[in-house]
C-alpha cells in the first residue's frame, strides 16, 4: 500500500513537469529550509580543529615505547645468560671405558688382558678447558657488543613495533572519525531526498551522497556502532605536532649513529681472547681407576695418574697479527659501506618527508579556507542576509569532516616515515633532529560582498553619463562589468575614463567581444584583430567572449563542426592573452555537449550560464548541475531581465537560488532592459 501510494505522487510530480507547470512548492520549502538549517547547526557547531600542540612528551613515549626498551633488556639478559653458562664449565669431563680382548693371543704370558675397565676423571685446563670457557665468554661479551651496534635485525624489530604502535593509534581516530561523518551524511541524506522529491536537486546528487555513505560504511574497520555521536570525537592524534626537519642535525645524527672507534676497540678485544697462541695448547690432567681381567691369573686393579699435552710445533704470531688486521679492514669496510646505504637512505627519506609535509600544508590550509567559509556563511545567517545557503553551508561542512579525515591520514603518514627516519639515528624520538611546525594561519579578507556581473553593451553604453554609470554599479554592488566596444575609438575613450572612475572600487572592466562570425576559422584574423584592439585599452581586467554558435541558422546540421570551432576560436584567444595576467571568460547555454565543456574549461577563468526563458529556481538548478559539477567556482549564473516582471521577481528567484543551489555569483543581462524593468 504505501510503495503504491509513493507511485501515486512521482506520477504527479512527473505529470506537472511535462506539463511545465511545477507543483507548488511554497508549502514545502520552509518545512524543508529548517530541515536543512536544523542539520547545518547540530554539525555546523561541533566542527573544532584543536590547535596544534607540541607536546614532546607524548610524541617520545610514541617511539620509545616501554615494549621496545623491554626488548633490548631480554636481549642483554640472554646475552648474559649465554656467557655465564659458557664460563661455568668448570673442564671436568667424566670418563669411564670397557674392552673386550676376543683372541687370546699372549694372554696367559700376562701380556694381554681378556676384558678390562676403567673409570676416572679429565680435567681440560687449556684448549676446550676451563681456562678457555672463561676467554671464550668475554670474547662473546664483546661479538654481542659489536653485532647490537652494527646489527640492522634489532632496528627493523624496533621498527615494527612503533610501526604498530604508531596504525594503532591513528587507525582508531580515522575510524571514529569515519563513523562521525558516516553519521553525518546519512542524515544528509534523509534530507537530500526529500529535496530531489520536490526537484531542487538531482538524482545524480543524491546517488553521488548515497554513494558516499556506502564507501564509508566499507572503509569502517569493524562493526559500526548505532550510537550517535553529539559532537565530533576528541582524538589522541589531533595533539600531535608536525615536524620540521633540521636536514643537517638529521644526517649528521645518520653518519654518527656508528663510532668506528669504538667499534676498532670491541674488535680488537675479541681479537685479544680469540687469537692467542696458548688458546692452541691443550694440557689435559687426568686419574683413572683400572680394573683388569686375566683368563691365566686373578682380576688386577690399579690407579694411574698423569698428563697430556699438545702444541702447535710453529708459532703462528705473525699470521694472527695479519688476521687481526684483516678483521679490522673488514669491520671498516662494512661499516662504510653501511654508512653510505644509511645516508643514501637518509637523504631519500628526507626528500619524501619534505613532499608529505607540503602535502599536509595545503591540506590544513584548505581546512582553514572551509572553515572560513563557514564562518562568513554563519555572519551571512546572523544578519539574515539574502546570500545564506544551508545547502552551501551543509557541503562545506561534508568538505571540512573529509579533510579533517585526509589530514589525519596524511599525519599518520608523516610519522609513520618518521618511524622509518628514527632507525637511522641514535636517538628514535624526531624531537632530537626536529622542531615542532606549526603551518602558517592564512588571513582572510571579511568582505561578504555578492558577485555580481552587468552586460552592458555599446550602443547603451554611448548614451551613459559616466559618473552616474559608477554610482549604480556601487550601489548595485556589481563588481564586475561585461563591456561592448565594437572597435569604436569613441566608446574607447570613453571606457579609459569609466576605468578611472571605477579606480579602487573593487568593480572590473571586462571587455566583450560579441560577433557569431567568428566562429568561423577563416574569420581568425579579424578575432585576433579586435582582441588586439580591446588589449590596447590599458587598465582593463579581462576579456568576455559572448559568441553563441547555437543560434546559427546551421546549427542543427553543422553542430560537432561548430563546437570544435567555437574551442578553437577559445583556445586562439586564450593564445593571445597569454602572459598578460587578463582573465578570459564566456557566455554559454546550458546545454552544451559535456566533451567540449571539458575543453573550454582548460582555458577559461569564468564562465556564464545564459539561464534564460526558464525563471524557476528547481529548473536551473536541475538544467545546470553539470556544468556546475565540472566549471565549480568559475560558475555565473546569468539571468536574462526579459524573463521577469519586475525587479523584485528576479531578486527573488536570486535568492532562492542561493538558498537552494548554493549560488554565490550572477549576471544581469543587460543594462539597458535593467533600467526600463526599474522604471515599470
Amino acid at each position: 500500500m504505501r510503495s503504491r501510494f509513493l507511485l501515486i505522487i512521482l506520477a504527479f510530480l512527473y505529470t506537472g513537469y511535462v506539463h511545465g507547470q511545477p507543483p507548488d512548492t511554497s508549502r514545502t520549502t520552509g518545512r524543508l529550509e529548517s530541515r536543512l538549517l536544523s542539520l547545518t547547526d547540530r554539525y555546523g557547531s561541533v566542527l573544532n580543529r584543536p590547535m596544534l600542540a607540541a607536546d614532546l612528551a607524548e610524541v617520545g613515549a610514541l617511539f620509545n615505547a616501554t615494549y621496545t626498551d623491554s626488548l633490548a633488556a631480554a636481549q642483554e639478559r640472554f646475552s648474559n645468560a649465554n656467557q655465564a653458562f659458557i664460563s661455568a664449565d668448570k673442564g671436568l669431563r667424566g670418563v669411564a671405558s670397557y674392552t673386550d680382548n676376543f683372541n687370546g693371543g699372549l694372554e696367559e704370558l700376562g701380556f694381554i688382558y681378556k676384558r678390562g675397565f676403567n673409570l676416572g676423571v679429565d680435567w681440560n685446563a687449556l684448549s676446550s678447558g676451563f681456562l678457555e670457557y672463561k676467554y671464550a665468554a668475554r670474547q662473546l661479551r664483546f661479538q654481542d657488543q659489536l653485532n647490537r651496534l652494527i646489527s640492522q635485525e634489532s632496528d627493523a624489530t624496533v621498527l615494527q613495533l612503533t610501526t604498530q604502535r604508531i596504525q594503532s593509534i591513528f587507525d582508531e581516530d580515522i575510524n571514529n572519525k569515519r563513523r562521525f561523518l558516516l553519521q553525518f551524511v546519512k542524515e544528509h541524506e534523509s534530507v537530500a531526498r526529500e529535496l530531489f522529491l520536490n526537484r531542487y536537486i538531482l538524482w545524480e546528487e543524491l546517488l553521488k551522497l548515497r554513494n558516499s555513505g556506502h564507501q564509508l560504511e566499507m572503509s569502517i574497520m569493524g562493526s559500526s556502532s548505532s550510537e550517535k555521536m553529539s559532537r565530533k570525537p576528541r582524538c589522541f592524534t589531533d595533539s600531535l605536532p608536525f615536524f620540521q626537519l633540521r636536514e643537517h642535525e638529521y644526517l649528521r645524527q645518520v653518519q654518527t649513529r656508528v663510532e668506528i672507534d669504538s667499534l676498532l676497540k670491541l674488535n680488537g678485544q675479541i681479537g685479544r681472547y680469540k687469537l692467542p697462541y696458548w688458546r692452541e695448547v691443550n694440557l689435559k690432567p687426568y686419574v683413572r681407576y683400572n680394573l683388569i681381567y686375566y683368563d691365566a691369573s686373578r682380576a688386577r686393579d690399579f690407579v694411574s695418574a698423569g698428563f697430556m699435552l699438545s702444541a702447535p710445533l710453529i708459532s703462528r704470531k705473525k699470521t694472527r697479527h695479519e688476521l687481526q688486521q684483516t678483521s679490522d679492514v673488514e669491520l671498516r669496510t662494512r661499516v662504510a659501506t653501511m654508512k653510505k646505504d644509511n645516508y643514501w637512505q637518509a637523504n631519500q627519506l628526507i626528500a619524501l618527508y619534505r613532499a608529505k609535509l607540503s602535502d599536509c600544508t595545503a591540506t590544513f590550509h584548505q581546512g582553514l579556507v572551509l572553515e572560513e567559509q563557514l564562518r562568513q556563511e554563519q555572519i551571512k545567517r546572523t544578519s539574515s542576509d539574502p546570500d545564506y545557503s544551508p545547502l552551501n553551508t551543509l557541503s562545506l561542512i561534508k568538505l571540512w569532516l573529509e579533510n579533517d579525515i585526509q589530514l589525519t591520514l596524511q599525519k599518520k603518514d608523516l610519522y609513520l616515515l618518521l618511524a622509518r627516519m628514527s632507525v637511522l639515528t641514535r636517538d628514535l624520538s624526531p624531537a632530537a633532529y626536529g622542531v615542532v611546525y606549526v603551518p602558517e594561519v592564512l588571513k582572510f579578507s571579511p568582505s561578504l560582498k555578492r558577485d555580481k556581473s552587468l552586460y552592458i553593451w555599446s550602443h547603451s553604453f554611448s548614451s551613459l553619463e559616466l559618473p552616474q554609470l559608477a554610482k549604480e554599479l556601487t550601489n548595485g554592488g556589481y563588481n564586475r562589468v561585461l563591456l561592448a566596444l565594437d572597435q569604436n575609438d569613441t566608446l574607447k575613450l570613453k571606457a579609459l575614463d569609466l576605468i578611472g572612475l571605477l579606480q579602487g572600487k573593487d568593480i572590473g572592466v571586462h571587455l566583450m567581444m560579441a560577433n557569431n562570425g567568428w566562429i568561423d576559422p577563416k574569420k581568425r584574423d579579424q578575432l585576433m584583430n579586435d582582441l588586439q584592439y580591446n588589449l590596447s585599452v590599458p587598465g582593463i581586467a579581462g576579456i568576455h567572449l559572448d559568441v553563441e554558435p547555437h543560434t546559427l541558422p546551421v546549427w542543427d546540421e553543422r553542430r560537432q563542426e561548430l563546437y570544435r570551432n567555437y574551442v578553437s576560436m577559445v583556445e586562439a584567444v586564450f593564445g593571445g592573452l597569454s602572459g598578460k595576467g587578463l582573465a578570459l571568460s564566456v557566455s554559454i547555454p546550458v546545454s552544451y555537449d559535456m566533451q567540449y565543456l571539458q575543453r573550454i574549461n582548460r582555458f577559461v577563468d569564468r564562465v556564464y550560464l545564459m539561464a534564460y526563458e526558464h525563471p524557476d529556481a528547481a529548473y536551473i538548478i536541475r538544467k545546470a548541475s553539470e556544468e556546475v559539477a565540472l566549471f565549480r567556482s568559475k560558475v555565473t549564473i546569468a539571468l536574462s531581465v526579459t524573463d521577469y516582471q519586475s525587479v523584485t521577481a528576479m531578486d527573488n528567484l536570486i535568492e532562492e537560488l542561493e538558498k537552494l543551489g548554493g549560488f554565490s555569483s550572477f549576471a544581469v543581462h543587460d543594462y539597458r532592459r535593467l533600467q526600463e524593468l526599474k522604471s515599470k
